[in-house]
């Protein structure tokens, strides 16, 4: 095992990512969105964010 690897499990670490409050993203929805939706398959990446 490598020494980082060593300190990242000493440190706690987690391989999963924070869980984010939504409240706090508001303003970021509609600029989001949008550049979902200009991308390849942007539909269908934003019927799966709204509907899992």
């Amino acid at each position: 095992m490598t020494t980082l690897a060593k300190h990242i499990i000493v440190a706690g670490a987690e391989n999963r990512p924070t869980m984010l409050e939504k409240s706090m993203y508001d303003s970021w929805a509609s600029p989001m969105r949008l550049f979902i939706k200009e991308k390849k398959h942007g539909r269908m990446m934003l019927d799966s964010i709204d509907n899992g």
